[in-house]
C-alpha cells in the first residue's frame, strides 16, 4: 500500500501567545504595566511546530494529539488545517482546556515560558497504539515531547516498540524539552528510534553528561541504534551515524542574518532533518539542511513563520556546504 503521509507528528499541541521584546533580565514585580512592541497568537508544541515546518518543506503531514473543545482548540484546528495537515489522529477532549503558553521573548530572541498543560499533555501510549492504523499510513513518525508529557513519560518506549512492530519501515524520531529528566525512561526509547538529536541543554539535562561527545557516547551505551547527536544552536550540530557509531560528524551552522525569535527552532531543525532523510540525504547533508531550516526559523516571529520551501532551503543549504 502506498503511504498516505510522509510524516505523522504525535504529541503536544499548544497555542502560543508571544510578547516581544520583554526584558527578561529584570523582575516583573507587582502591579506594573510594560509596553511591548507586539503580542501575537501562534501555534506551538511539536505537533504544530514540526508538522507545519514539514508541510512547508513539501511533506504530506498528519497530526496526532489532544485539544480541548474551546477557543484555543478551535484556533489550533483552524491553523493546522490551513497549513495543510490532516487531523485524523487528533482527539477533541471535552474535559479540559487546550494547552496554552505565554512566551516572553527578549531583544536577543531568548525566551521564557508560562505554560498550562491542559489536556494537550494528557496523551497516552494507549492513544497512540489505538491509532496504529493511522500511523502505518506514514513513512515517518515524530513523537514528543519527552520531558513534558507526564502520562507518556515512562511509556514512550512502549509506544515506539508498538509502532516499530506494526510498521517496521517507518522512520521514528523523538523530540525533547529543556529540563527533561529520567534517563531510565529515555533508555527504553533509544533502541526503537531512528533519530534522536536534542539540543545541548536538553541533552545535558537528560543524560547528566556535559560534552556533546560524552552525551552521544551515553546514548550509544544505552542502546541507541539510529542517528543520535546534539544540536549546538548557533554552533551547528554534532551527529553520530549508526554506520560508524564510534565516530562523530560536526556540521557547521547555516548563516542567519538576524535572530528575531528562537521559538520552535529545534522543532524546525527536526522537520528539516526528517525531510532530508526521507529524500535520501546522507547524515552530514541532512544535518546541513536541518541547520538551514533552523536558521530560517529564528529570523521571524513564531515557530514556523520563517520556514521556506524545500527548493529555497536546499539552495541556501548548498551555499552553506550541503552537497545534496
Amino acid at each position: 500500500m502506498k503511504p498516505s503521509f510522509d510524516l505523522i507528528v504525535a504529541g503536544h499541541m499548544v497555542a502560543d501567545v508571544i510578547g516581544r521584546p520583554i526584558a527578561l533580565d529584570r523582575p516583573i514585580g507587582f502591579g506594573k504595566l510594560f509596553h511591548s512592541e507586539a503580542v501575537e497568537l501562534h501555534t506551538g508544541g511539536n505537533v504544530c511546530n514540526v508538522g507545519i515546518a514539514a508541510a512547508k518543506l513539501g511533506l504530506r503531514v498528519g497530526a496526532l494529539g489532544r485539544i480541548g473543545d474551546d477557543n484555543w482548540g478551535a484556533f489550533l484546528d483552524q491553523r493546522l488545517r490551513r497549513a495543510g495537515l490532516d487531523l485524523g489522529g487528533v482527539i477533541v477532549d471535552k474535559r479540559g482546556q487546550s494547552s496554552a503558553t505565554v512566551v516572553c521573548v527578549d531583544p536577543s530572541g531568548e525566551r521564557t515560558f508560562f505554560h498550562t498543560g491542559g489536556c494537550g499533555n494528557q496523551l497516552t501510549a494507549a492513544d497512540i497504539i489505538a491509532r496504529l492504523d493511522y500511523i502505518k499510513r506514514s513513512r515517518a513518525v515524530a513523537l514528543g515531547y519527552f520531558g513534558l508529557m507526564p502520562r507518556l513519560e515512562s511509556e514512550f518506549g512502549r509506544a515506539l516498540r508498538a509502532i516499530r512492530r506494526a510498521a517496521p519501515k517507518t522512520l521514528t524520531s523523538l523530540d525533547c524539552v529543556a529540563g527533561a529528566k529520567g534517563f531510565h525512561n529515555l533508555a527504553k526509547t533509544l533502541p526503537w528510534l531512528d533519530i534522536f538529536v536534542p539540543s545541548l541543554d536538553e541533552a545535558r539535562s537528560v543524560s547528566g553528561e556535559e560534552s556533546p561527545e560524552k552525551i552521544i557516547a551515553c546514548f550509544r551505551a544505552a542502546g541507541a541504534q539510529g542517528i543520535v547527536g546534539v544540536k549546538l544552536g548557533k554552533e551547528g550540530c554534532l551527529l553520530s551515524d549508526p554506520a560508524e557509531p564510534t565516530k562523530t560528524v560536526y556540521v557547521p551552522p547555516a548563516p542567519a542574518k538576524k535572530v528575531v525569535d528562537a521559538t520552535g527552532a529545534g522543532d524546525s531543525w527536526l522537520a528539516g532533518f526528517i525531510t532530508a532523510r526521507l529524500r535520501g540525504f546522507g547524515v552530514r547533508d541532512a544535518g546541513m539542511f536541518a541547520n538551514t531550516v533552523g536558521a530560517s526559523c529564528v529570523q521571524a516571529i513564531g515557530a514556523s513563520t520563517g520556514i521556506r520551501s524545500f527548493d529555497e532551503t536546499l539552495r541556501l543549504a548548498r551555499r552553506a556546504g550541503c552537497s545534496a
